[in-house]
């Protein structure tokens, strides 16, 4: 039941969002593009004139620091949860020690970037020092090419 429910909810995402981005985009294209900066009355300028140009940088702006916002309270969560952690331990005692077994391999893998000239693939987006890495090393290979 909770499947169907999480596929309808993806399928009416992917409607609605481009629905609500388009009429996002319109709401701020009726805003001159310099609203902070120039007044449309002192340059007579209306949505009706040629030389118009609407904010259209400002919906990816508010959906952006909306995204931002929402996405705090997420980096507060533990890395691992203890209340189920224990149930799992109760339930299934094989597949918590797999899951020891496989975060070790990735504490193993995490340790051997560290030391190493750079992190290998695997170690990507294990944590933020890793997507920094990653953003430095995709740089430095658009800048040399």
């Amino acid at each position: 039941m909770t499947l169907c429910c999480y596929t309808a909810f993806i399928y009416a995402a992917g409607v609605f969002g481009p629905l609500l981005g388009f009429a996002l985009g319109a709401l701020m294209l009726q805003y001159y593009v310099d609203l902070l900066s120039f007044s449309t009355v002192d340059l007579k300028l209306t949505s009706s004139n040629p030389r118009w140009v609407g904010a259209w940088w400002a919906g990816f702006l508010f959906i952006g620091s909306l995204f931002f916002i929402v996405s705090l309270p997420f980096f507060g969560f533990p890395r691992v949860l203890i209340r189920e952690l224990r149930q799992l331990a109760r339930d299934d005692p094989a597949r918590l020690d797999l899951m020891i077994e496989q975060n070790k391999k990735c504490q193993q893998t995490d340790d051997h970037a560290a030391n190493d000239a750079g992190p290998s693939p695997a170690a990507y987006g294990k944590n933020l020092r890793g997507l920094w890495i990653l953003f430095i090393d995709t740089f430095q290979s658009q800048v040399n090419t």
